[in-house]
């Protein structure tokens, strides 16, 4: 109150009785002036606040979708605001009360969202080898856990390529950026998390979430969904624009956490104004299921003009009922062509038709009807193991596979409960103790333990769970060790949809490569596929060539098809000669009275 003036004029009788109080006029010059400055910085940080605190700059900001904004309730009926569509409030009253706070940033908020929202998202960035954008969809690039870079299939196809045209073995393989070797085959998944969890700990976004990956998954740490939908978070957090969309999917699936579709919308969108374009894809769908064609067509247009074929097929459509006009189509057309244009190259072209060739089959390239190899030979009597899998016994305390033949004779002469092994004479092990050698073995890189440590978690044996990931992860990891018997389990899980996915194509690949490497089972099995497609020139190739490999069942089949007339008698001659010389030589006496053992067991309910 000393220094408010008692008139207008400012002069120095205002204050007659304060002589020390007396203002000269420089003085009231430089209050003034920080006044008017201290006004204006206030506008400033009001405006800034104003711009700057969107729910699009708080990715982490989840509280703000699960609790109301008036009195900070947690709530699953809450109501978000109708204008802006960021806040939510538990009722009327609330929203009332809120609105003085709300009201001054509502409609700016709402309008500098939907501008972000829509406004056209850029490519990806560029592959650091081939120097083109990375291609939209994740399957067509890796990181690579070494350098911590995104490179496109295109360059580590052409990098893992040898002179002669053919894939260099997974044990020689290296980066074509840093040149590291990747990792031993029979330790992937250790060294993946381990190097993903160093570059985590640095700070890298896309190790963060390849660690979620894992986590929801549980390849090769336990599947905890909490862990996943935290790493996620983080990665989100630091940038990564694919952690947006895995939270929206999660949240849309209700498959690590309970089902909003709110907030599946929500990450989406941010996901979307960071450049995911499959998040822009999903947040289309929604639109569309919600009856908001005009949102979807935008969503779609920007997708399509970044090079996705969906989107451009879903605009296309809309073009005929009239949602898009002639020129939004063509310019639609225009930037799809360029975005694809830039994005493709004779490497990446390369890889997606090897990726096709090798779902589609090998069919085309003469090794799948070439003659296969000659079966091993069991290490203690020295003939030819059986054509089926169930006629041999892999023992984990010296790794080797014995004929059940072999396999009767010992317990026959030590008697039941004891038998030691006929090949090392190990004792018989307690179900803790075979653990312990299947685990010791499966260390040491050994493919048939780990196969075999795969059947234990898809049968819940010796105190495991049934872990079907598990078991997937662990038989892949067998088939890169060159086991054999790995490829008709493989084939099961895709044909049966055991595995949570049913696909044919991929069953009739892991067939394939089974029968090209000497597995009868799968053989037979080619022949039994191409049979009921009506294909009967291959079925009758692939089972005269299980038949002379021994296999009873082909030629059974080969024989009732002679009889019903679509084979000829010729063939079942040819195949009749074909098994005789490989069966007797993979019969014994041993064999034959195990046969009959087992046989008996499986009347009786007591298989072993």
């Amino acid at each position: 109150p000393w220094l408010r003036p008692r008139s207008s004029t400012v002069s120095h009788s205002c204050w007659p009785d304060r002589p020390f109080l007396q203002p000269s006029a420089s003085t009231l010059y430089f209050f003034l002036s920080f006044c008017h400055r201290r006004w204006f910085l206030l506008q400033l940080v009001r405006h800034f606040l104003l711009h700057n605190t969107l729910a699009m700059d708080r990715p982490d900001d989840e509280d703000r979708m699960s609790k109301c904004a008036a009195c900070g309730k947690n709530s699953n009926a809450l109501k978000q605001c109708q204008a802006c569509k960021l806040v939510k409030y538990c009722n009327a009253s609330c929203q009332k009360e809120h609105w003085s706070i709300h009201k001054r940033g509502c409609k700016k908020r709402a309008a500098l969202h939907e501008e972000a929202l829509f406004k056209q998202t850029p490519l990806k960035d560029d592959c650091p080898v081939c120097l083109q954008p990375l291609p939209l969809l994740p399957r067509e690039s890796s990181y690579q856990s070494c350098c911590g870079k995104m490179l496109c299939n295109g360059c580590n196809y052409a990098h893992a390529r040898s002179e002669n045209k053919k894939r260099v073995p997974i044990e020689e393989q290296r980066c074509c950026l840093c040149n590291e070797p990747k990792f031993p085959p029979h330790r992937q998944r250790e060294v993946l998390i381990e190097r993903w969890t160093k570059r985590a700990e640095a700070g890298d976004a896309i190790a963060v979430y390849s660690l979620g990956v894992s986590y929801e998954e549980g390849c090769g740490v336990p599947q905890d969904p909490k862990k996943a939908m935290d790493f996620w978070h983080q990665a989100a957090k630091l940038g990564c624009a694919d952690a947006y969309y895995a939270i929206g999917e999660a949240y849309s699936e209700g498959r690590l956490v309970e089902k909003d579709m709110e907030k599946a919308k929500y990450y989406w969108e941010l996901g979307a104004m960071r450049g995911d374009i499959s998040s822009r894809v999903s947040l289309g769908e929604t639109e569309s299921i919600q009856r908001n064609a005009h949102r979807a067509i935008k969503h779609f247009l920007i997708a399509a003009k970044c090079g996705r074929d969906d989107a451009l097929d879903y605009v296309k459509q809309v073009y005929h009922f009239g949602g898009v006009s002639k020129e939004e189509l063509e310019t639609a057309l225009r930037a799809h062509k360029t975005s694809r244009d830039k994005m493709q190259s004779a490497d990446r072209i390369a890889a997606e038709r090897h990726e096709e060739n090798r779902l589609d089959g090998w069919s085309n390239d003469g090794a799948l009807f070439d003659k296969p190899p000659p079966p091993e030979e069991c290490p203690i009597c020295l003939l030819p193991f059986p054509a089926r899998l169930e006629e041999r016994r892999y023992q984990p305390c010296c790794g080797k596979t014995i004929c059940l033949g072999c396999a009767y004779a010992g317990e026959a002469s030590s008697g039941l409960g004891g038998f030691p092994c006929p090949f090392c004479r190990a004792s018989n092990p307690s179900g803790e103790e075979r653990m312990e050698r299947v685990n010791k073995r499966v260390q040491s890189g050994d493919a048939d333990a780990i196969h075999m440590l795969g059947c234990f978690y898809s049968e819940g044996k010796y105190g495991l769970p049934r872990d079907k990931r598990k078991r997937l992860e662990l038989w892949l990891e067998a088939e890169k060790l060159g086991c054999i018997d790995v490829y008709y389990n493989l084939a099961e899980i895709y044909r049966t949809g055991d595995g949570g996915e049913c696909d044919m194509k991929k069953a009739k690949y892991y067939w394939e490569l089974g029968a090209i490497k000497g597995d009868v089972k799968s053989r037979h099995l080619l022949g039994v596929h191409a049979h009921n497609d009506g294909d009967i020139e291959n079925a009758l190739k692939h089972y005269m060539i299980a038949a002379g490999c021994g296999d009873d069942h082909s030629l059974n089949i080969i024989r009732q098809g002679a009889l019903e007339g679509y084979f000829s008698a010729d063939d079942y001659s040819s195949a009749l000669r074909a098994h005789e010389g490989p069966k007797n030589e993979m019969q014994s006496d041993h064999r034959d009275a195990a046969l009959r053992l087992l046989e008996n067991r499986k009347n009786q309910g007591t298989t072993r």
